[in-house]
């Protein structure tokens, strides 16, 4: 044991003193064995050293991003090779990708595909048979890994490895190969299933365009039909199914996991909620290459237009029947949402009435039935006033098993901002009483601008705002490219019952003097929101804080836990 040990020594100085070494391809004949102290198997060597690597938790940076470890930590093997979880590709790799009956994986970048199979150690590049290192396998957890090696080879990545930092750097080589295809259409590529909906008379459009988005994103990995009754009777906002709405009625009913619940086990409110949905964001003012990737990357974007039509299919100066195409260039604001599908960036002008300048046109998907459009769709032209003006999407959607409890006060969700004039700067906190002896397992708040820094903290045994900035713990840090709802994994925490913790965040939001997302009465929100006495606070400087019920308003800011019981077992 103490030869194994002297050796361990000798092999992570020579590895530090070079400050990388090939991972994906180790030469076994480079490692050095000193006869005295007898004849060593390299191969249990090479585990030593991802035991190492893996112990201290391995960093993988893509083209200047690193991977987060909400779905779990690159892995090391003993062949000193790098595999990631499957679920953190998609965001790492900027793809599309996709696991048909847990066996068949098809990854998209730009236009180049690949098709690999869990347990095989080849996958075809555009139809062309390529071989591996290393098999795609599930670990003991039934995670699916991916060998770093498939990027290298499919994508045109270079690795270099930063043994002081313990982390991988992957470089795109030719980032321009990947564009996106002139057109795409998720029907057509078999990730939409559901024929279009019909709202009927009800003013629930919102409704159906955000469950029709988020039913694309699970496809095809699963097909889902979410019940929309269930979405706009069972929300907190106590509205009237023809009053209206907007996607923030749904974020706050989805985030509250209130729901999505299945068509099949009706509206009632007992219900079963089929998934938890874990991430929610907001793509800038028309930017329709973000829109394009996102549709590519996670399904259908929710969007929003103003509808002039009396009649189903009748023509009008601004739509087109017999093209089921539409153009409105007026000076109204949205007043009907729909969700996006696709895009042909060749599509005719001249089927515009005469309105548009040049071709383009995303296709829309509405709630109209089949008989409007081409079977419940319609091209909407890229100089449209209002298409892409404001776009949600929905980009982390967990088992509805992925935590046990929720812990919130924002039930109604982000309806209004709070902060500091002259500060893009400030501190947030909710405190919570534990339950049950139980785990903490994650946090989620908004990000209500882009580009929000954020740094979270947890306070485990919460005894009053004067000692709370000596006694919370740093626990994550980082920064959300785009403004939306969000969900934090941080290192387990126990929390015994009947305990208090704090869960305190400090928000940076650019060009923002309000970076705090908090519920509110707005002209949305009347009679819903319940003020919470001595449990949420906010701060300028994390010292002196003051209490949000005094502001008249609760902060944005849950807890997840896992009950103590199951983690022992």
């Amino acid at each position: 044991m103490k030869n194994k040990f002297y050796w361990f020594m000798i092999i992570s100085i020579v590895l530090i003193s070079y400050g990388f070494f090939n991972i994906n391809k180790p030469q076994k004949e480079e490692i050095q064995i000193n006869k005295e102290y007898g004849k060593i198997d390299p191969i249990n060597w090479y585990g030593m050293i991802s035991t190492g690597v893996n112990y201290k938790g391995l960093k993988v940076e893509v083209d200047g991003i690193l991977m987060n470890n909400y779905y779990g930590y690159a892995i090391m093997d003993d062949n000193l090779s790098i595999n990631i979880p499957y679920k953190s590709c998609k965001e790492l790799f900027d793809c599309s990708i996709f696991l048909s009956n847990k066996k068949k994986l098809v990854i998209r970048k730009g236009q180049r595909e690949v098709v690999a199979e869990v347990g095989k150690n080849e996958f075809e590049l555009d139809g062309e048979k390529m071989t591996l290192e290393n098999k795609l396998y599930y670990d003991e957890k039934k995670m699916l890994f991916i060998p770093l090696e498939l990027f290298e080879k499919a994508y045109e990545y270079e690795s270099k490895w930063e043994s002081s930092l313990n982390k991988i750097k992957l470089t795109c080589k030719n980032e321009d190969k990947f564009n996106l295809p002139e057109k795409y259409r998720l029907d057509e590529d078999k990730r939409i299933f559901n024929s279009a909906r019909d709202q009927s008379l009800s003013g629930t459009c919102w409704v159906y365009a955000g469950l029709g988005a988020l039913e694309s994103s699970l496809t095809p990995e699963g097909k889902y039909d979410f019940s929309e009754k269930h979405a706009s009777t069972n929300n907190v906002y106590e509205r009237d199914s023809d009053e209206g709405g907007q996607y923030s009625i749904l974020w706050s009913y989805l985030a509250s996991w209130k729901g999505p619940v299945l068509e099949k086990n009706g509206a009632s409110s007992k219900s079963k909620v089929a998934k938890h949905v874990q991430e929610m964001q907001i793509i800038e003012e028309k930017n329709y290459k973000d829109i394009k990737k996102a549709i590519y990357k996670y399904g259908g974007v929710q969007s929003s237009l103003y509808i002039s039509l009396d009649y189903l299919n009748t023509s009008t100066e601004y739509y087109n029947s017999e093209k089921s195409a539409y153009l409105y260039d007026g000076s109204e604001k949205s007043n009907h949402d729909i969700y996006i599908i696709g895009w042909d960036d060749n599509y005719p002008k001249e089927n515009f009435n005469g309105k548009a300048k040049e071709d383009g046109a995303f296709i829309c998907r509405n709630s109209w039935g089949e008989r409007f459009g081409e079977n419940g769709n319609f091209y909407v032209s890229y100089e449209d006033t209002n298409i892409g003006t404001y776009n949600e999407i929905y980009t982390k959607v967990d088992s509805n098993k992925n935590f046990d409890n929720i812990y919130e006060y924002d039930e109604s969700g982000w309806c209004g901002t709070l902060g500091f004039t002259h500060s893009e700067r400030a501190y947030a906190c909710n405190v919570y009483t534990a339950e049950k002896d139980e785990v903490l397992k994650a946090m989620s708040f908004y990000a209500t601008v882009p580009n929000t820094k954020y740094e979270a903290f947890v306070c485990e045994d919460f005894r009053g705002t004067a000692q709370l900035s000596d006694n919370m713990e740093l626990v994550s840090r980082g920064t959300f490219k785009r403004s939306g709802y969000y969900t934090v994994k941080i290192d387990d925490i126990d929390i015994a019952a009947g305990k208090k913790f704090a869960l305190v965040i400090m928000i940076t939001a650019p060009n923002s003097t309000k970076p705090i997302a908090v519920e509110c009465k707005n002209e949305l929100v009347d009679k819903v929101v319940k003020l919470r006495a001595g449990e949420g606070y906010y701060s300028l400087d994390g010292k002196k804080w003051e209490s949000a019920e005094d502001s008249e308003c609760n902060i944005c800011l849950k807890a997840f836990t896992d009950d103590k019981e199951k983690e022992d077992e």
